[in-house]
């Protein structure tokens, strides 16, 4: 079952009309994205549902919270939404077990999960500031870490960057599912786990109140593993490509619209990604921000290099390897014809 459905009221209007006149709220057409919780590495959703250019498209976006990825995933299987913006390890792994799942656009270009730690477990395991990134990792041994759910991106990042730096960890840590960002925040303050694997801006927050600092952050390119690696991509089903590829199309024509906004117009899609985030301090929500907008793509077309690039990430990690070929993971011509279209390329 989903947990929580809610709908995302567009704010153009408030915010002088970003995406110029809508359809008639009477002709538009239902669309369901399935998110995991709110983070910033939906800013492209926030800047397409905000701004208006779902509407533009004739589109009404109604968003599922399903908590995690893999219920993401199943969400888009299952046809309960016709989208999700997912890890694109995610779909590979679906695509590995027999799941008729697809990308059809990019989404978010840089992997942005951290680590974040508690000052006591800082302090606890010895890390200091002067240690190469590869000594921080290997001291995080005998802590309990928050992840949202077994099997999601964070379980997945905690997995990797230990794994790589030959750890173990099923025996080195406690990885304890908590759910998505404020508890997760919580938990860590509370003193019930001693860190979390998540996205800003929590762990930003984590920080500025003082009670722990980020050990480990992709976003910054010291993860030689996720370098160039794509975080999410716009993913559905195969059935609902066959069934609903008009609507598909005009979801990633919004999509691109938003993108070349995100591109054109910064602090307009600030006032438009602050919407959503309201009850996120002034400050962190601008550090936040000015980092995860540089990973909103310039084009919907997922690349050979990126399949090719998260193939090579997954497989650092899996027992038995995963193959996959770029035809069985993407559908790219409703990018190809958006991004023609819109952006002239």
């Amino acid at each position: 079952m989903l947990s929580r459905v809610f709908r995302l009221t567009a704010v153009a209007l408030l915010l002088g009309g970003f995406a110029g006149h809508a359809a008639a709220s009477e002709d538009l057409q239902k669309v369901t994205i399935a998110f995991a919780g709110k983070g910033m590495s939906f800013l492209l959703q926030y800047i397409a549902i905000g701004g208006g250019f779902y509407k533009q498209e004739g589109l009404e976006p109604e968003s599922v919270d399903v908590s995690s990825g893999t219920r993401q995933a199943a969400a888009v299987m299952g046809g309960s939404a016709e989208i999700t913006q997912v890890g694109f390890a995610h779909t590979m792994h679906a695509v590995g077990r027999g799941g008729a799942l697809v990308g059809i656009s990019t989404a978010f270009d840089v992997y942005p999960i951290a680590l974040v730690l508690s000052n006591d477990a800082i302090k606890r395991l010895g890390i200091t500031d002067t240690m190469s990134l590869d000594d921080k990792i290997k001291r995080v041994k005998g802590v309990r870490i928050g992840i949202t759910s077994p099997g999601s991106s964070t379980d997945e990042f905690m997995r990797t960057i230990m794994l790589v730096r030959g750890m173990d960890p099923s025996r080195d840590v406690q990885l304890q599912p908590i759910g998505i960002g404020a508890p997760m925040v919580a938990a860590m303050q509370a003193g019930s786990t001693d860190g979390f694997a998540f996205m800003s801006p929590f762990t930003n927050i984590a920080v500025t109140r003082g009670i722990g600092q980020i050990i480990a952050d992709p976003i910054t390119g010291e993860l030689p593993e996720y370098r160039d690696v794509p975080y999410q991509v716009i993913t559905t089903s195969r059935a609902t490509l066959a069934a609903k590829r008009p609507l598909l199309l005009h979801v990633v024509r919004a999509l691109t619209r938003a993108m070349q906004f995100a591109h054109q117009d910064i602090e307009g899609s600030r006032r438009i990604a602050r919407t959503f985030f309201q009850d996120t301090p002034e400050a962190e929500f601008n550090t936040a921000f000015d980092n995860y907008i540089r990973a909103v793509p310039a084009t919907p077309i997922i690349s050979q290099a990126q399949v090719e690039k998260t193939v090579q990430m997954v497989n650092l990690t899996e027992k038995t390897p995963i193959s996959a070929t770029y035809d069985q993971v993407v559908s790219a011509d409703l990018s190809r014809e958006a991004a023609k279209d819109i952006l002239g390329k």
